[in-house]
């Protein structure tokens, strides 16, 4: 068995974005609400539960908006605990960079004091 699971945001998206449902289109969902609900949320209960690292896989995405983010990975860390989520998430990214600003979504999800660097 696996001490892994894998969770690849280009299988829900290629062009994750928005935060809400309600914004998204008709034809495309995207939102990190969305995803959060029916993907990261999901599997990182089932990690959580098993014991296991959940890879959150990031690349080959078009870079989503904070707001997708915020709804997704910044929820779960207020959700369930800045501990907690670091302790079972690890990024798979294209870059460090990019790795670093989902990173700061775990480590300040109220957006108390850290700041990104624009792209």
């Amino acid at each position: 068995m696996d001490d892994k699971l894998t969770l690849a945001v280009k299988d829900f998206s290629r062009t994750p974005s928005g935060r809400l449902i309600e914004d998204e289109p008709n034809d495309k969902p995207m939102s990190g609400e969305r995803w959060f609900q029916s993907h990261l949320k999901p599997n990182y209960e089932k990690a959580s539960e098993l014991g296991l690292k959940l890879n959150v896989d990031i690349t080959g995405i078009l870079a989503p908006s904070t707001g997708f983010w915020d709804e997704s990975i910044a929820r779960l860390s207020r959700e369930f605990g800045i501990d907690n989520v670091f302790e079972t998430i690890v990024i798979i990214a294209d870059s460090e960079f990019d790795k670093d600003e989902i990173e700061t979504f775990i480590k300040d999800p109220n957006n108390e004091g850290l700041q990104l660097e624009s792209r």
